[in-house]
């Protein structure tokens, strides 16, 4: 779906959203306020795990767990969804500390008022940021994630001494009925469309659809919102335009405005 938008310093620019269905609102929203044309394109979509039994017997012994570790929303939030359809919530375990990468992962912890360590760069960060700030040595972390997801953080708080258990709690895949032809037909009118990326899945996706290579020069332009998703995007041929600063919504569209005016976020 194509949305246009009026004046703005970002009027005439057309925006293309790759997150999955329903994912893309506060993005494309930020992008209308500074007059920028969004397109959603959904390349992935959100799936189970294949097998939940992982997740429920690591739910079962959540009370033993020192730490709570996130790196996105959908991670947060499929964890949560799990832990609730068991009645619980996160309150019924006050001992539990809790990690997230960017405030946007931190929200969907649902915990107004309660302690979270944040790192606003990568998973990377998130682990140096916990072996810094916290005796992690010894430490039992639950790591809730995508069934892709990259080892940095398990690996780096390993390193640092800690026990790390990963669990899956959903599955990114391609979406077949993104509209592939009516994107091609896009960047055909003339004009970079300025692709953006919130996760290395949704990068693969798009390459599978279009090709490596294709976020290499025009019709396409790539945007990511950090250091992970950079990083996939060249791991296909592509080059990386625009990196967020903050791994958010917010972030994106500072960073998205920087690039276009030249004025600072």
């Amino acid at each position: 779906m194509t949305v246009a938008s009026g004046p703005g310093p970002l009027a005439g620019r057309r925006i293309v959203l790759t997150r999955a269905r329903g994912e893309n609102e506060e993005l494309a929203l930020f992008l209308a306020e500074l007059g920028a044309t969004t397109i959603e394109f959904p390349a992935i979509r959100i799936a189970d795990p294949a097998d939940w039994a992982p997740v429920d017997a690591a739910i079962g012994r959540l009370g033993s767990y020192d730490w709570l570790a996130v790196t996105s929303a959908n991670g947060a939030g499929r964890f949560l969804a799990r832990l609730a359809a068991r009645g619980l919530g996160l309150a019924a375990f006050p001992s539990l500390a809790l990690a997230a990468v960017g405030p946007a992962t931190a929200r969907a912890l649902g915990t107004p008022g309660r302690p979270i360590l944040i790192s606003r760069g990568s998973a990377e960060g998130l682990a140096r940021e916990l072996a810094l700030s916290a005796d992690i040595r010894g430490r039992r972390v639950l790591f809730p994630r995508a069934e892709r997801a990259r080892e940095e953080l398990p690996a780096a708080l390993r390193a640092a001494g800690a026990d790390v258990d990963e669990v899956v709690v959903y599955r990114t895949v391609p979406d077949e009925s993104a509209p592939a032809g009516e994107l091609a037909r896009e960047s055909e009118a003339g004009g970079t469309l300025l692709v953006v990326f919130s996760s290395p899945s949704a990068v693969r996706s798009f390459a599978g659809l279009f090709g490596e290579g294709v976020l290499a020069g025009a019709p396409y332009q790539a945007a990511a919102i950090g250091p992970t998703t950079s990083a996939a995007i060249r791991e296909l041929g592509g080059r990386v335009a625009i990196e967020a600063a903050e791994p958010s919504a917010r972030g994106l569209a500072d960073a998205i405005r920087a690039f276009y005016t030249g004025e600072k976020p």
